[in-house]
């Protein structure tokens, strides 16, 4: 008879006896068995991977980089804080706000500048009584006529092309854009005045620049609501080609004012070689480069 505490069980085969069925003692106690499931376990290390990959860093490395990980952070905090600052201030709109301080002090100085500044369109009287009033260019006027045509028409590129400016700031692209046309402006005064002392006519070549700051102080005044528009609503594409329509209405005007006003001192082919060299070739040698560039 076999004894009672085994008992043996016979299969095809192998052959299982009682004791082997009794716990052993190399099982792990209760307590020291994970509590974590495998699903928990997953859960864990897509946290840790996805969301607290840079505290992990942190815990492996804080006796040996930990200084250098807070200082780049710290820096990497403050260059964020400048772009948002810089983005929540509009600095179009300020420019804006800034040219119609500008075109209200143009009026404050001298009503009758800035009412003949903009009659001296349709009529050319006008135009001369604006010289006779104690010289256009000494008058307090000019200096904000000067400044709003400079701010304004750099402005106006900024509005239209200030995407394709290598630059990443606002206010940067603005600065870029009002200093290339005061550089431009000012140039081809310089040279319009050394072609008077030149070919002895200053006194006509003085005339002219009035009619060039005046034919671009209407530029800007005329175009900037466009600008404006255009700017916050780049979709309306017709605001361009109406822009572009005035710009080229504007430049027509001040070239026929042009002819009319140095025919006394040119044939006709000259005239016409002086103007295509003073403003037809300037514009069509930054057109030439905007098109490389571009």
């Amino acid at each position: 008879m076999l004894p009672t505490d085994s008992v043996f069980v016979n299969t095809p085969h192998s052959e299982i006896s009682y004791d082997s069925l009794k716990p052993s003692s190399k099982i792990p106690l209760l307590e020291a068995i994970n509590e974590q499931s495998w699903d928990d376990k997953i859960e864990k290390q897509l946290k840790e991977s996805l969301f607290f990959k840079h505290s992990i860093k942190i815990e492996n490395d804080v006796d040996t980089d930990s200084s250098s990980f807070f200082i780049s952070h710290q820096s990497t905090f403050i260059k964020n804080e400048e772009i948002v600052r810089e983005k929540t201030v509009d600095w179009f709109f300020l420019s804006f706000l800034l040219l119609l301080t500008l075109l209200s002090m143009v009026k404050l100085q001298s009503i009758k500048v800035f009412s003949f500044s903009l009659k001296s369109i349709v009529n050319t009287k006008f135009s001369v009584a604006l010289s006779r009033e104690g010289n256009f260019f000494r008058t307090r006027s000019f200096i904000f006529i000067l400044l709003f045509l400079c701010l304004g028409i750099g402005v106006l590129l900024y509005a239209f092309f200030g995407t394709y400016f290598p630059i990443e700031s606002q206010i940067l692209k603005i600065t870029y854009a009002v200093l290339l046309f005061s550089l431009f402006f000012f140039t081809k005064i310089f040279i319009i005045s050394f072609t008077g002392v030149l070919l002895k006519m200053k006194a006509t070549t003085i005339e002219y620049i009035q009619q060039l700051v005046l034919a671009n102080y209407y530029m800007a005044v005329f175009i900037l609501p466009f600008a404006f528009a255009y700017y916050y609503f780049p979709a309306c594409i017709y605001l361009l080609y109406i822009s572009g329509g005035l710009f080229f209405l504007i430049f027509l005007y001040k070239i026929i004012k042009g002819f009319f006003l140095f025919k006394s001192n040119f044939y006709l082919y000259e005239n016409f070689l002086y103007f295509c060299t003073i403003e037809i070739l300037p514009i069509l040698l930054v057109v030439k480069y905007a098109i490389s560039y571009l």
